[in-house]
Protein backbone atom coordinates (compact mmCIF):
# COMPACT_ATOMS: atom_id res chain seq x y z
CA UNK A 1 0.00 0.00 0.00
CA UNK A 2 1.06 3.49 -0.82
CA UNK A 3 4.07 5.62 -0.19
CA UNK A 4 2.67 8.37 1.98
CA UNK A 5 3.16 12.09 1.77
CA UNK A 6 3.14 13.50 5.27
CA UNK A 7 2.99 16.98 6.73
CA UNK A 8 6.24 18.31 8.11
CA UNK A 9 6.46 18.12 11.88
CA UNK A 10 6.66 21.16 14.07
CA UNK A 11 9.11 20.34 16.83
CA UNK A 12 7.65 20.37 20.29
CA UNK A 13 4.00 20.03 19.30
CA UNK A 14 1.44 18.49 16.98
CA UNK A 15 -1.39 20.12 15.04
CA UNK A 16 -4.91 18.73 14.83
CA UNK A 17 -4.23 17.81 11.19
CA UNK A 18 -1.04 15.90 11.98
CA UNK A 19 -1.32 12.14 12.34
CA UNK A 20 0.95 9.37 13.50
CA UNK A 21 0.74 7.11 10.48
CA UNK A 22 0.70 3.78 12.27
CA UNK A 23 -2.34 4.60 14.38
CA UNK A 24 -4.30 6.08 11.50
CA UNK A 25 -3.31 3.18 9.23
CA UNK A 26 -5.55 1.01 11.37
CA UNK A 27 -8.42 3.19 10.28
CA UNK A 28 -7.39 3.48 6.65
CA UNK A 29 -7.12 -0.30 6.37
CA UNK A 30 -10.19 -1.43 8.21
CA UNK A 31 -13.80 -0.29 8.44
CA UNK A 32 -17.00 -0.37 10.67
CA UNK A 33 -20.68 -0.47 11.62
CA UNK A 34 -22.56 2.00 13.81
CA UNK A 35 -23.32 -0.59 16.50
CA UNK A 36 -20.13 -2.03 17.97
CA UNK A 37 -19.86 -5.68 18.97
CA UNK A 38 -16.24 -5.22 20.07
CA UNK A 39 -13.84 -2.33 20.50
CA UNK A 40 -11.52 -2.34 17.46
CA UNK A 41 -8.80 -0.17 19.05
CA UNK A 42 -7.83 -0.34 22.73
CA UNK A 43 -5.01 1.00 24.89
CA UNK A 44 -3.78 -0.98 27.89
CA UNK A 45 -1.82 1.06 30.43
CA UNK A 46 1.03 -0.32 32.53
CA UNK A 47 -1.33 -0.73 35.50
CA UNK A 48 -3.72 -2.85 33.42
CA UNK A 49 -6.32 -0.15 32.77
CA UNK A 50 -7.93 -0.68 29.35
CA UNK A 51 -9.40 2.22 27.38
CA UNK A 52 -11.40 1.86 24.17
CA UNK A 53 -10.64 4.45 21.50
CA UNK A 54 -13.47 5.75 19.36
CA UNK A 55 -12.56 6.72 15.83
CA UNK A 56 -13.00 10.43 16.54
CA UNK A 57 -10.71 10.23 19.56
CA UNK A 58 -7.55 9.15 17.74
CA UNK A 59 -6.16 12.68 17.31
CA UNK A 60 -6.48 13.42 21.01
CA UNK A 61 -4.79 10.09 21.73
CA UNK A 62 -1.84 10.97 19.49
CA UNK A 63 -1.47 14.34 21.21
CA UNK A 64 -1.62 12.61 24.58
CA UNK A 65 1.10 10.11 23.62
CA UNK A 66 3.38 12.90 22.45
CA UNK A 67 2.69 15.03 25.53
CA UNK A 68 3.00 12.12 27.95
CA UNK A 69 4.99 9.17 26.51
CA UNK A 70 4.51 6.12 28.70
CA UNK A 71 4.61 2.36 28.63
CA UNK A 72 1.44 0.94 27.09
CA UNK A 73 0.07 -1.65 24.67
CA UNK A 74 -1.97 -0.63 21.66
CA UNK A 75 -4.25 -3.38 20.30
CA UNK A 76 -5.62 -3.04 16.77
CA UNK A 77 -8.27 -5.66 15.96
CA UNK A 78 -6.62 -8.21 18.31
CA UNK A 79 -3.05 -7.39 17.11
CA UNK A 80 -0.93 -6.06 20.07
CA UNK A 81 1.85 -3.46 19.73
CA UNK A 82 3.92 -2.64 22.84
CA UNK A 83 5.60 0.70 23.60
CA UNK A 84 8.06 0.59 26.55
CA UNK A 85 9.26 4.07 27.53
CA UNK A 86 12.45 4.95 29.43
CA UNK A 87 12.70 8.45 30.94
CA UNK A 88 15.64 10.39 32.39
CA UNK A 89 15.83 12.48 35.57
CA UNK A 90 14.25 15.43 33.74
CA UNK A 91 11.23 13.28 32.85
CA UNK A 92 12.23 13.26 29.18
CA UNK A 93 11.61 10.11 27.12
CA UNK A 94 15.12 9.14 26.03
CA UNK A 95 14.24 5.66 24.71
CA UNK A 96 11.13 3.95 23.37
CA UNK A 97 11.20 0.21 22.74
CA UNK A 98 8.64 -0.94 20.15
CA UNK A 99 7.69 -4.63 20.22
CA UNK A 100 5.39 -6.54 17.88
CA UNK A 101 5.53 -10.28 18.64
CA UNK A 102 3.48 -11.15 15.54
CA UNK A 103 5.75 -9.16 13.21
CA UNK A 104 8.94 -10.24 14.95
CA UNK A 105 9.92 -6.60 15.54
CA UNK A 106 11.83 -5.49 18.65
CA UNK A 107 13.47 -2.10 18.10
CA UNK A 108 14.59 0.64 20.48
CA UNK A 109 14.59 4.30 19.44
CA UNK A 110 16.72 6.74 21.45
CA UNK A 111 16.96 10.52 21.54
CA UNK A 112 18.15 13.36 23.78
CA UNK A 113 14.59 14.43 24.60
CA UNK A 114 10.94 13.44 24.22
CA UNK A 115 10.37 15.29 20.95
CA UNK A 116 13.28 13.71 19.07
CA UNK A 117 12.66 10.25 20.50
CA UNK A 118 8.98 10.28 19.49
CA UNK A 119 9.94 11.68 16.07
CA UNK A 120 12.16 8.65 15.44
CA UNK A 121 9.38 6.26 16.41
CA UNK A 122 7.01 8.06 14.03
CA UNK A 123 9.55 7.87 11.20
CA UNK A 124 9.80 4.11 11.64
CA UNK A 125 6.02 3.61 11.79
CA UNK A 126 5.68 5.49 8.50
CA UNK A 127 8.46 3.52 6.82
CA UNK A 128 8.35 0.66 4.33
CA UNK A 129 10.22 -1.45 6.92
CA UNK A 130 7.18 -1.43 9.21
CA UNK A 131 4.20 -0.87 6.91
CA UNK A 132 4.90 -3.75 4.50
CA UNK A 133 4.88 -6.50 7.17
CA UNK A 134 2.01 -4.73 8.97
CA UNK A 135 -0.23 -4.94 5.91
CA UNK A 136 0.77 -8.56 5.39
CA UNK A 137 -0.23 -9.25 9.00
CA UNK A 138 -3.67 -7.75 8.41
CA UNK A 139 -4.06 -9.97 5.35
CA UNK A 140 -2.95 -13.12 7.13
CA UNK A 141 -6.18 -13.64 9.06
CA UNK A 142 -8.26 -12.49 11.98
CA UNK A 143 -10.99 -9.84 12.14
CA UNK A 144 -11.90 -8.27 8.83
CA UNK A 145 -9.16 -10.06 6.90
CA UNK A 146 -11.45 -11.45 4.21
CA UNK A 147 -13.72 -8.59 3.24
CA UNK A 148 -12.04 -5.63 4.91
CA UNK A 149 -9.95 -2.91 3.36
CA UNK A 150 -6.81 -4.82 2.44
CA UNK A 151 -5.28 -6.25 -0.74
CA UNK A 152 -6.76 -9.68 0.01
CA UNK A 153 -10.24 -8.15 0.07
CA UNK A 154 -9.46 -6.38 -3.20
CA UNK A 155 -8.52 -9.69 -4.81
CA UNK A 156 -11.80 -11.30 -3.78
CA UNK A 157 -13.88 -8.32 -4.89
CA UNK A 158 -12.25 -8.06 -8.32
CA UNK A 159 -12.43 -11.79 -9.02
CA UNK A 160 -16.07 -12.06 -7.94
CA UNK A 161 -17.02 -9.18 -10.26
CA UNK A 162 -15.21 -10.64 -13.28
CA UNK A 163 -16.50 -14.21 -12.89
CA UNK A 164 -19.99 -13.15 -11.90
CA UNK A 165 -20.32 -10.91 -14.96
CA UNK A 166 -20.10 -14.02 -17.17
CA UNK A 167 -21.52 -16.84 -15.05
CA UNK A 168 -24.30 -14.79 -13.46
CA UNK A 169 -25.02 -12.28 -16.21
CA UNK A 170 -28.61 -11.13 -16.28
CA UNK A 171 -30.59 -13.92 -17.97
CA UNK A 172 -32.51 -12.78 -21.03
CA UNK A 173 -36.26 -12.75 -20.47
CA UNK A 174 -38.46 -14.05 -23.27
CA UNK A 175 -39.26 -10.46 -24.25
CA UNK A 176 -35.57 -9.48 -24.31
CA UNK A 177 -34.64 -12.50 -26.44
CA UNK A 178 -37.25 -11.54 -29.00
CA UNK A 179 -36.04 -7.92 -29.06
CA UNK A 180 -32.39 -8.93 -29.49
CA UNK A 181 -33.23 -10.76 -32.71
CA UNK A 182 -34.53 -7.57 -34.32
CA UNK A 183 -32.26 -5.20 -36.24
CA UNK A 184 -30.91 -2.28 -34.22
CA UNK A 185 -31.84 -3.68 -30.82
CA UNK A 186 -29.38 -4.29 -28.00
CA UNK A 187 -26.17 -2.82 -29.43
CA UNK A 188 -25.08 -1.46 -26.05
CA UNK A 189 -25.81 -1.97 -22.36
CA UNK A 190 -25.56 0.60 -19.61
CA UNK A 191 -25.88 -1.00 -16.17
CA UNK A 192 -25.71 0.08 -12.56
CA UNK A 193 -25.25 -2.32 -9.67
CA UNK A 194 -25.81 -1.53 -6.00
CA UNK A 195 -24.75 -3.98 -3.31
CA UNK A 196 -24.86 -4.03 0.48
CA UNK A 197 -23.57 -6.72 2.82
CA UNK A 198 -23.56 -7.01 6.59
CA UNK A 199 -20.91 -9.24 8.14
CA UNK A 200 -19.41 -10.41 11.40
CA UNK A 201 -15.69 -11.15 11.43
CA UNK A 202 -14.49 -12.77 14.66
CA UNK A 203 -17.03 -10.75 16.62
CA UNK A 204 -16.37 -7.43 14.86
CA UNK A 205 -19.36 -6.02 13.00
CA UNK A 206 -18.88 -4.65 9.51
CA UNK A 207 -20.60 -3.75 6.28
CA UNK A 208 -19.84 -3.14 2.62
CA UNK A 209 -21.56 -0.75 0.24
CA UNK A 210 -20.70 -1.10 -3.43
CA UNK A 211 -21.71 0.84 -6.55
CA UNK A 212 -20.76 -0.64 -9.93
CA UNK A 213 -21.56 1.38 -13.08
CA UNK A 214 -20.70 -0.49 -16.28
CA UNK A 215 -20.87 0.06 -20.04
CA UNK A 216 -20.93 -2.83 -22.51
CA UNK A 217 -20.44 -2.75 -26.28
CA UNK A 218 -22.00 -5.62 -28.22
CA UNK A 219 -19.83 -6.56 -31.18
CA UNK A 220 -19.95 -8.80 -34.23
CA UNK A 221 -22.65 -9.42 -36.81
CA UNK A 222 -25.03 -11.00 -34.31
CA UNK A 223 -23.99 -8.70 -31.42
CA UNK A 224 -23.09 -11.65 -29.20
CA UNK A 225 -19.50 -10.62 -28.48
CA UNK A 226 -19.07 -8.14 -25.64
CA UNK A 227 -16.51 -5.62 -24.47
CA UNK A 228 -17.39 -4.44 -20.96
CA UNK A 229 -15.99 -1.59 -18.88
CA UNK A 230 -16.72 -1.66 -15.15
CA UNK A 231 -15.91 1.05 -12.58
CA UNK A 232 -16.62 -0.40 -9.11
CA UNK A 233 -16.63 1.92 -6.08
CA UNK A 234 -16.78 0.46 -2.59
CA UNK A 235 -16.87 1.54 1.05
CA UNK A 236 -15.96 -1.02 3.70
CA UNK A 237 -16.54 -0.49 7.40
CA UNK A 238 -15.50 -2.49 10.47
CA UNK A 239 -16.74 -1.11 13.78
CA UNK A 240 -16.89 2.46 12.45
CA UNK A 241 -13.47 2.40 10.74
CA UNK A 242 -13.79 3.27 7.06
CA UNK A 243 -11.87 2.26 3.94
CA UNK A 244 -12.58 3.05 0.30
CA UNK A 245 -11.80 1.06 -2.83
CA UNK A 246 -12.07 2.18 -6.46
CA UNK A 247 -10.94 0.59 -9.67
CA UNK A 248 -11.54 -0.30 -13.26
CA UNK A 249 -12.11 -3.64 -14.96
CA UNK A 250 -12.15 -4.44 -18.68
CA UNK A 251 -13.51 -7.76 -19.92
CA UNK A 252 -14.01 -9.27 -23.37
CA UNK A 253 -16.58 -12.04 -23.85
CA UNK A 254 -16.29 -14.40 -26.84
CA UNK A 255 -19.20 -16.86 -27.26
CA UNK A 256 -18.92 -20.04 -29.32
CA UNK A 257 -21.97 -22.09 -30.35
CA UNK A 258 -21.61 -25.83 -29.66
CA UNK A 259 -23.84 -28.77 -30.62
CA UNK A 260 -26.93 -29.36 -28.52
CA UNK A 261 -27.77 -25.66 -28.14
CA UNK A 262 -24.84 -25.21 -25.76
CA UNK A 263 -22.88 -21.97 -25.70
CA UNK A 264 -19.28 -21.77 -24.54
CA UNK A 265 -18.04 -18.37 -23.43
CA UNK A 266 -14.38 -17.42 -22.95
CA UNK A 267 -13.90 -14.13 -21.13
CA UNK A 268 -10.44 -12.69 -20.36
CA UNK A 269 -10.28 -9.65 -18.08
CA UNK A 270 -7.79 -7.23 -16.58
CA UNK A 271 -8.37 -5.03 -13.53
CA UNK A 272 -6.66 -2.47 -11.35
CA UNK A 273 -7.91 -1.35 -7.94
CA UNK A 274 -6.76 1.30 -5.50
CA UNK A 275 -7.46 0.94 -1.80
CA UNK A 276 -7.10 3.93 0.50
CA UNK A 277 -8.48 6.22 3.15
CA UNK A 278 -9.52 9.85 3.40
CA UNK A 279 -7.72 10.06 6.75
CA UNK A 280 -4.24 10.06 5.26
CA UNK A 281 -2.81 10.22 1.71
CA UNK A 282 -1.98 6.50 1.58
CA UNK A 283 -3.05 3.86 -0.89
CA UNK A 284 -2.46 0.32 -2.11
CA UNK A 285 -2.65 -0.72 -5.74
CA UNK A 286 -3.55 -4.22 -6.90
CA UNK A 287 -3.42 -5.35 -10.53
CA UNK A 288 -4.75 -8.64 -11.83
CA UNK A 289 -5.99 -10.57 -14.80
CA UNK A 290 -8.10 -13.65 -15.27
CA UNK A 291 -9.93 -15.94 -17.66
CA UNK A 292 -13.48 -17.21 -17.22
CA UNK A 293 -14.87 -20.19 -19.14
CA UNK A 294 -18.56 -21.02 -18.98
CA UNK A 295 -20.97 -23.45 -20.62
CA UNK A 296 -24.60 -22.41 -20.92
CA UNK A 297 -27.73 -24.10 -22.20
CA UNK A 298 -31.34 -23.03 -22.69
CA UNK A 299 -34.19 -25.55 -22.91
CA UNK A 300 -37.55 -23.87 -23.32
CA UNK A 301 -38.09 -21.60 -20.32
CA UNK A 302 -35.19 -23.16 -18.41
CA UNK A 303 -31.55 -22.07 -18.53
CA UNK A 304 -28.32 -23.05 -16.83
CA UNK A 305 -24.67 -21.99 -16.68
CA UNK A 306 -21.59 -23.68 -15.25
CA UNK A 307 -18.10 -22.26 -15.25
CA UNK A 308 -14.55 -21.99 -13.97
CA UNK A 309 -12.35 -18.94 -13.41
CA UNK A 310 -8.64 -18.44 -12.79
CA UNK A 311 -6.90 -15.15 -11.97
CA UNK A 312 -3.56 -13.87 -10.73
CA UNK A 313 -3.17 -10.70 -8.67
CA UNK A 314 -0.18 -8.78 -7.35
CA UNK A 315 0.63 -5.53 -5.59
CA UNK A 316 1.40 -2.62 -7.94
CA UNK A 317 1.69 0.91 -6.61
CA UNK A 318 1.67 2.20 -3.09
CA UNK A 319 3.38 0.46 -0.22
CA UNK A 320 5.32 -2.52 -1.56
CA UNK A 321 3.74 -5.40 0.35
CA UNK A 322 4.98 -7.97 -2.20
CA UNK A 323 1.58 -9.66 -1.91
CA UNK A 324 0.41 -11.92 -4.73
CA UNK A 325 -2.31 -14.51 -5.11
CA UNK A 326 -3.64 -17.22 -7.38
CA UNK A 327 -7.42 -17.45 -7.31
CA UNK A 328 -9.62 -20.27 -8.58
CA UNK A 329 -13.40 -20.02 -8.74
CA UNK A 330 -16.18 -22.33 -9.90
CA UNK A 331 -19.91 -21.87 -10.11
CA UNK A 332 -23.34 -23.05 -11.23
CA UNK A 333 -26.51 -21.12 -12.06
CA UNK A 334 -29.95 -22.65 -12.75
CA UNK A 335 -33.05 -20.66 -13.61
CA UNK A 336 -36.40 -20.35 -15.31
CA UNK A 337 -38.16 -17.66 -17.31
CA UNK A 338 -41.63 -16.82 -16.03
CA UNK A 339 -43.83 -15.42 -18.77
CA UNK A 340 -42.31 -12.77 -21.02
CA UNK A 341 -40.84 -10.37 -18.47
CA UNK A 342 -39.74 -12.36 -15.44
CA UNK A 343 -36.81 -14.69 -14.73
CA UNK A 344 -35.72 -16.36 -11.51
CA UNK A 345 -32.47 -18.21 -10.76
CA UNK A 346 -30.43 -19.83 -7.99
CA UNK A 347 -26.65 -20.01 -7.98
CA UNK A 348 -23.61 -21.18 -6.08
CA UNK A 349 -20.03 -19.93 -6.41
CA UNK A 350 -16.86 -21.28 -4.77
CA UNK A 351 -13.60 -19.39 -4.22
CA UNK A 352 -10.14 -20.81 -3.53
CA UNK A 353 -7.44 -18.25 -2.71
CA UNK A 354 -3.76 -19.20 -2.53
CA UNK A 355 -1.58 -16.39 -1.15
CA UNK A 356 2.18 -15.99 -0.94
CA UNK A 357 1.69 -14.55 2.58
CA UNK A 358 -0.80 -15.79 5.14
CA UNK A 359 -3.24 -18.66 4.89
CA UNK A 360 -5.37 -19.34 1.84
CA UNK A 361 -9.14 -19.56 1.86
CA UNK A 362 -11.70 -21.97 0.45
CA UNK A 363 -15.29 -20.79 0.77
CA UNK A 364 -18.64 -20.76 -1.04
CA UNK A 365 -21.48 -18.33 -1.70
CA UNK A 366 -25.09 -19.30 -2.48
CA UNK A 367 -27.87 -16.98 -3.59
CA UNK A 368 -31.12 -16.40 -5.46
CA UNK A 369 -31.99 -13.75 -8.04
CA UNK A 370 -35.19 -12.29 -9.50
CA UNK A 371 -35.25 -10.30 -12.77
CA UNK A 372 -37.99 -8.12 -14.29
CA UNK A 373 -37.93 -6.30 -17.65
CA UNK A 374 -39.63 -2.90 -18.10
CA UNK A 375 -40.80 -1.41 -21.43
CA UNK A 376 -38.59 -3.87 -23.28
CA UNK A 377 -35.56 -1.66 -22.52
CA UNK A 378 -34.78 -1.82 -18.79
CA UNK A 379 -33.85 -4.80 -16.62
CA UNK A 380 -34.25 -4.74 -12.84
CA UNK A 381 -32.61 -7.52 -10.83
CA UNK A 382 -32.64 -8.20 -7.09
CA UNK A 383 -30.49 -10.87 -5.44
CA UNK A 384 -29.67 -12.13 -1.95
CA UNK A 385 -26.70 -14.34 -1.07
CA UNK A 386 -24.78 -15.75 1.88
CA UNK A 387 -21.18 -16.91 2.38
CA UNK A 388 -20.26 -20.27 3.93
CA UNK A 389 -17.16 -22.08 5.27
CA UNK A 390 -15.16 -19.07 6.45
CA UNK A 391 -14.21 -19.75 10.11
CA UNK A 392 -15.13 -16.81 12.32
CA UNK A 393 -16.96 -15.05 9.50
CA UNK A 394 -20.62 -14.78 8.53
CA UNK A 395 -22.47 -12.44 6.19
CA UNK A 396 -25.66 -11.74 4.30
CA UNK A 397 -25.60 -9.68 1.09
CA UNK A 398 -28.31 -7.87 -0.84
CA UNK A 399 -27.80 -6.42 -4.32
CA UNK A 400 -29.87 -4.47 -6.82
CA UNK A 401 -29.03 -4.09 -10.49
CA UNK A 402 -30.54 -2.19 -13.38
CA UNK A 403 -29.69 -2.37 -17.06
CA UNK A 404 -30.61 -0.26 -20.07
CA UNK A 405 -30.27 -1.84 -23.51
CA UNK A 406 -29.96 0.60 -26.42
Amino acid sequence: MGNMAVNRRRKGGISMNHRISFFIIAFSLLAGAPLSAKDPITVTEADGTVTALPRDGIIEFVKDVRANPRTLTLTVLTHPFQFNVTKDAADQAVAIRFISPELGIDKTFAGPNTVQTVDRVEDFLRSQEFLAPFFRLVNAGGPGATFSGNPNGTIESSARAAFGAVLLEQPATAEESEAASKSGMGFRDLTLGLGFSKFDSDGFDGSRLKVSPAYTLKLGRDKQKKLAFNLPLERITVEGLQTYRAGTQVQYVQPVALPGDITWQAAPDVSYSVLGSLDIPSYSGTIGGGLANTLGKTAGPYFGNAGFYYAYFTNLGGIDTNLSANLYSYGLQLGRRLGKRWAVSAYGVGMVEKLNYGSGKDYQTAGVSLLYRILNRFNLEVSVNKTFNLPGYSDTSFSFGSGWNF
